[in-house]
């Protein structure tokens, strides 16, 4: 029992790291993509734009002011567009806002008409469109660009709905 912890050590040196499978140009970095880059340095400034190139050296992107090349020593951190999700948080909003909107008309209609027999149909005809759009306004509003970070130096822990809880660790 007394080689397990040296075995668990073994083991664990002869798994590859995810930084270390990635190579020199993390492999989502791909022309085409559309990312968002911190440079490193005091002012740190942050762009977004799509990848025209990238190798061992340098990466250029295009921006809406042009184009940008920087060598990766320069870069601090990198993220990759996940894409855009307003169509999900729309429809997830209108959901959740029928929900509401009837929740709270029918709560409104069995107090203010207790013996009322059609206060749970009054809830569905009034209460729930009135909800759904104004969950449709909001999920609109809320959507947005997901962002997934690929390289640079950083120790961040994330929570994403489909892929779960964790920390990543990004080394060049």
């Amino acid at each position: 029992m007394r080689f397990l912890p040296l075995l668990a050590l073994v083991l664990l040196a002869a798994a590859p790291l995810r930084a270390q499978s990635e190579g020199p140009v993390p492999r989502r970095v791909v022309p085409g993509a559309r990312v968002r880059v911190q440079e490193a340095g005091a002012e740190g400034r942050r762009f977004t734009g799509t990848v025209a190139r990238a190798d061992s050296a340098r990466l250029e992107v295009i921006t809406g002011a042009g184009g940008r090349v920087l060598a990766w020593d320069r870069v601090e951190l990198v993220e990759v567009s996940r894409g855009d999700r307003s169509f999900r948080s729309a429809m997830t909003g209108l959901a959740a806002g029928a929900f509401l909107g009837f929740a709270v008309y029918k709560s409104y209609a069995d107090h203010r008409y207790p013996d009322g027999a059609f206060n749970g149909l009054a809830a569905i005809v009034k209460g729930a469109p009135v909800g759904a759009l104004a969950g449709l306004g909001i999920g609109v509003a809320l959507g947005r660009e997901r962002w997934r970070p690929v390289g640079g130096t950083s120790f961040r822990p994330y929570v994403a709905p489909g892929e779960g809880v964790g920390v990543t660790v990004l080394l060049r």
